[in-house]
């Protein structure tokens, strides 16, 4: 998987299911009722520091969230994560492990380091998003660990509860219109088949009064489906017409286009500066792809051959 369609999918990832409501949702529709049935996620809250993942393998992004349950008593500390690559990976349940207990760290520090006998660590819930091509197999962590006889007391181990949907058929998915839509969306971008199936995905939104939360989200999914499949005009107006007034399609097609546009001339600019220059600094990059004015990024195309060092070109992007 590229890094630019890792970025889409975690960009998509974290704006859909970073608001509480929609992380709660997710939970409560796909956990086992009994697991779910403790927890008041009438309260949930996201825990500070959620960006944490220096930690973990970049193909993992996690979200944090803390609720309490609801006879009062506890704190739940639900970590959702997404593995969004398109073969095994045995390694997911120590990069759990190292990241549970990340999140434990989290949540003491802020909670002002608390004694654990009186104040214990909240209950973990672990729950992780795939969206490749295969069937997920989770190795469970005490299988990772060497045997050796005697020392098996000194094993941890945990259970991971897995949303698999490359298992789940269309009509299966289950929560609200954001949450459907958007499994849709990551389910048919981790197949390749996003392109053909948009008009599935924005099913869910056909009934629901237009607002600017149902047209950035949709822009985010188109964003997406770009990233991993081939867009044209047409397969994007078509998907859109049943959703949005006439004008609106037109002016939302004219805008995905338009961020296309400036996000192939960012990264030409980019391969340039690094044929040049050799290492491009993250910031450097970043700064570059979040240029969205295609005069600008003209510009910067030419005063790549006229600059005589990196430092020279960043001045222009001040």
């Amino acid at each position: 998987m590229s890094k630019l369609i890792q970025a889409q999918h975690d960009k998509l990832f974290r704006k859909v299911f970073g608001k509480k409501e929609n992380a709660a949702n997710l939970i409560q529709e796909y956990l086992p009722a009994d697991m779910s049935s403790p927890i008041n996620f009438k309260k949930i809250q996201p825990l500070p520091n959620n960006d944490f993942g220096t930690s973990l393998d970049e193909h993992i992004t996690d979200l944090r969230f803390i609720a309490p349950t609801k006879d009062g008593k506890n704190e739940a500390m639900a970590m959702i994560l997404t593995e969004h690559k398109s073969y095994q990976d045995d390694n997911v349940s120590f990069q759990v492990g190292i990241d549970l207990f990340a999140g434990w760290r989290t949540w003491w520090i802020f909670k002002g380091r608390p004694n654990l006998r009186i104040h214990p660590l909240p209950g973990p819930i672990l729950f992780i998003l795939y969206n490749g091509k295969e069937p997920f197999n989770l190795f469970r962590f005490r299988d990772l660990v060497a045997k050796i006889k005697g020392l098996e007391i000194f094993v941890p181990d945990f259970e991971i509860w897995v949303v698999d949907l490359s298992k789940i058929l269309p009509e299966g998915m289950k929560g609200t219109p954001f949450t459907r839509a958007n499994l849709l969306a990551l389910k048919y971008g981790g197949e390749g088949t996003i392109a053909k199936r948009l008009p599935e995905i924005f099913e869910p939104f056909k009934d629901l009064p237009v607002n600017e939360e149902i047209k950035e989200n949709t822009q985010d999914v188109l964003t997406y489906a770009e990233s991993v499949d081939e867009l044209d005009t047409d397969t994007v107006q078509e998907a859109l017409k049943f959703i949005f007034p006439k004008n609106e399609v037109k002016i939302m097609t004219n805008v995905m286009f338009k961020d296309v546009e400036a996000r192939g001339q960012a990264k030409t600019i980019i391969v340039f500066l690094k044929a040049r220059f050799n290492d491009v600094p993250k910031e450097i990059i970043q700064k570059i792809t979040s240029i969205k004015s295609p005069t600008k990024l003209d510009a910067l195309a030419k005063f790549i051959v006229k600059c005589q060092s990196l430092e020279e070109f960043t001045s222009k992007l001040k």
